[in-house]
């Protein structure tokens, strides 16, 4: 039978494919795993739920309830910390990551089987899926859009006020799509 460890490793062979998503895990949490999942039976700590939210912006961390951020010390019916209580758990696109953070340093990118496989067992705080894109300078290859650009865009009106908004979109978006951004947030805007 095959450890935990050798399984994710399998499923982290599989490659990013356009118009799915990679997740983002912080890299204290995947260095804790790793320990955990080497080592079978294991003797070290138990990882505890998948804990991204010190990978997001300050201002967005005060936005997130406190029923989803659960301390290190908190225990469910296992007796394991922070394991899947998913009631409260968040996912967002948009979720702006904190500039100072790194790939490979601060925070790993895993594609969807991995992240379904670990955060099913282990549970999260916050999911922080991100689109993975063809790569517009090489077409055998894929990137991965860590952080949204936001576009104000402003429609001179004939007679009244200017309407200004602003889109969230993708760098690796064609001015197509990011057409169909703007005209989708103007109909979003202007129904509400």
């Amino acid at each position: 039978m095959q450890s935990e460890w050798e399984v994710i490793k399998g499923l982290e062979l599989e490659p990013l494919k356009v118009g799915s998503y990679a997740y983002l895990v912080d890299s204290k949490w995947w260095s804790r795993w790793r320990d955990y999942a080497c080592h079978t039976p294991s003797t070290l700590p138990h990882p505890g739920r998948i804990t991204n939210i010190q990978l997001l912006s300050a201002k967005q961390q005060t936005k997130i309830p406190l029923s989803s951020q659960q301390t290190e010390d908190t225990q469910n019916q296992t007796g394991f910390p922070n394991i899947p209580n998913n009631t409260h758990t968040l996912s967002n696109q948009n979720y702006t990551l904190n500039p100072l953070c790194i790939e490979g340093n601060d925070f790993k990118i895993v594609n969807d089987a991995v992240w379904s496989n670990l955060s099913k067992k282990y549970g999260h705080d916050v999911s922080l899926p991100r689109l993975v894109h063809a790569d517009p300078f090489d077409s055998s290859s894929t990137k991965v859009d860590l952080r949204n650009v936001t576009v104000r865009v402003t429609f001179p009106a004939v007679g009244g006020r200017d309407e200004t908004f602003d889109v969230e979109t993708s760098r690796f978006k064609t001015l197509a799509e990011l057409v169909d951004d703007v005209v989708k947030s103007r109909r979003s805007t202007s129904s509400s």
